[in-house]
């Protein structure tokens, strides 16, 4: 019987080492769903290094300011595979990110537009995210510890704390959506990004149906069976 429970968590682990070894392969300029070679606008001012995450209308991009000579993340969406609405929603993410200045929560740089594309640039968080430190501590068989994974929800909760206490509510929380500067030293090291899918809301219950958003996977109970949301409230000061 140990055997065989053995043999079975070893074909597990054979099937999720080759799941994440997809998932951890870098990106390369050629991988990019869509097309940023025709874009002057960006060569012109960026140099592209790789690509650090993928979406349905775009990509996320490490790349170097030339003006600036500086590192960052650069969130690109294409005007040609998005809806009409979306330059007023890039405008409400760029206008959100301005506004926050909290230790976890991502540092906004400028907006830009060219012919084809939507720029947000943001500051670069090098290691990745938590997603990817999960995957990572998997593979290798290094699981975080209990006093890791309360180093993490720590600063994330501080992090909702500080949006709650500006009335936004994230509305997409799942571990790639979380930073982080380092993966050896967890200390001050996590940011919330993609606010994408963020709103303001006051103090009474809210609830549009026509906004269901979200990650299924990741949903707040309440917003997959279609109630109000929770109120907003600073929970680490109660």
């Amino acid at each position: 019987m140990k055997a065989q429970n053995t043999d079975s968590k070893s074909h597990h682990n054979a099937k999720l080492h080759k799941r994440l070894s997809k998932e951890l392969a870098p990106f390369t300029f050629d991988d990019l769903p869509l097309n940023l070679s025709s874009d002057l606008y960006f060569s012109n001012v960026y140099i592209f290094q790789k690509v650090i995450g993928a979406g349905s209308f775009g990509v996320v991009v490490a790349a170097i300011d030339k003006s600036h000579l500086e590192r960052c993340a650069i969130k690109i969406i294409s005007k040609d595979l998005t809806k009409n609405n979306v330059l007023s929603e890039v405008s409400y993410e760029s206008e959100m990110l301005s506004e926050l200045d909290h230790p976890s929560i991502v540092k906004f740089h400028r907006t830009h537009e060219s012919a084809y594309h939507y720029f947000i640039v943001m500051e670069l968080l090098k290691a990745g995210s938590l997603w990817d430190l999960i995957c990572l501590r998997i593979k290798t068989n290094n699981m975080l510890t209990e006093n890791e994974s309360k180093v993490i929800i720590k600063q994330i909760l501080e992090g909702i704390a500080y949006l709650h206490s500006k009335s936004i509510v994230h509305r997409d929380l799942k571990p790639e959506n979380i930073l982080l500067k380092s993966f050896n030293h967890l200390e001050n090291a996590v940011c919330i990004a993609d606010f994408g899918l963020c709103t303001k809301i006051d103090s009474e219950p809210y609830y549009n149906p026509a906004e269901r958003c979200g990650t299924v996977t990741y949903m707040a109970p309440e917003v997959i069976q279609g109630k109000q949301y929770s109120y907003v409230f600073s929970y680490l000061n109660d």
